[in-house]
């Protein structure tokens, strides 16, 4: 059960997210007090953030729940999840770098302006057709203590410090990934480009962390012998990766 949390929770969150104007219309006639909850601009922007966090974090997950973990996956593997959360929320090139699975940029494009924010609730009536309506959307601020308000641009900055926590969350509670840093040295598209003659301090510095990392003592194999072939390895990896 506790091997496919991650993997549940994000699948769950979206699937709220796909029926919550149906839930909405429910709650609306029923559960007055959760009506009032989810019909905040708070409720909705963490809502969306969380889905679209958790997208990202979904393919890492997976990975981690394989039957057997490989090293060098789950290195490429949390490489492009951080890539993905610096890129969409910490250093966008526009705000929160728009993806096509993204449901937080959609929902604060529509939401730009303060006044007038409404919802679309859909219900059904007594005859089984579908039926749409209107409500407001009403503002509460999205941070303790008033910190953030609900301007975009308060959800923007919010957001940046919620990811920029995971990304050092990983990084503190993965410390084993110095392992996969050394790792590195497997991965051609990880190379510095060859104008930059970085390859070979490059090769050495996550060879050297490999040695320290394992320990290796074997009897004719060390780290000088292995620096004098380390160029024949590197540069056969990286043909097959161009070919």
């Amino acid at each position: 059960m506790i091997a496919i949390w991650w993997l549940s929770r994000g699948e769950a969150v979206m699937r709220f997210c796909e029926v919550l104007p149906i839930l909405l219309w429910i709650w609306n006639e029923e559960e007055h007090a959760l009506f009032k909850t989810a019909t905040s601009f708070k409720f909705h922007f963490m809502l969306y953030l969380l889905a679209d966090v958790l997208f990202v974090l979904n393919n890492l997950s997976m990975k981690f729940q394989d039957r057997t973990v490989d090293l060098t996956t789950v290195a490429a593997t949390v490489d492009d999840a951080c890539s993905a959360l610096k890129q969409r929320y910490v250093t966008p090139v526009g705000r929160f770098g728009e993806f096509k699975q993204s449901r937080l940029a959609p929902f604060l494009k529509k939401h730009a302006s303060t006044e007038k924010r409404v919802l679309v609730i859909e219900g059904v009536d007594a005859e089984g057709n579908t039926v749409m309506d209107t409500v407001p959307l009403h503002d509460e601020p999205i941070g303790k203590g008033a910190l953030y308000g609900t301007s975009p641009e308060e959800c923007y900055d919010l957001a940046k410090v919620f990811a920029q926590g995971l990304i050092d969350a990983l990084d503190s509670r993965l410390d084993d990934l110095k392992m996969v840093d050394g790792a590195n040295l497997f991965r051609p598209k990880k190379y510095p480009l060859l104008h930059t003659g970085k390859r070979e301090k490059y090769w050495s510095d996550n060879l050297d962390l490999l040695f320290k990392l394992f320990d290796y003592k074997l009897p004719g194999v060390g780290k000088d012998a292995c620096d004098a072939d380390i160029g024949m390895l590197t540069n056969t990896l990286l043909k097959r990766h161009e070919n």
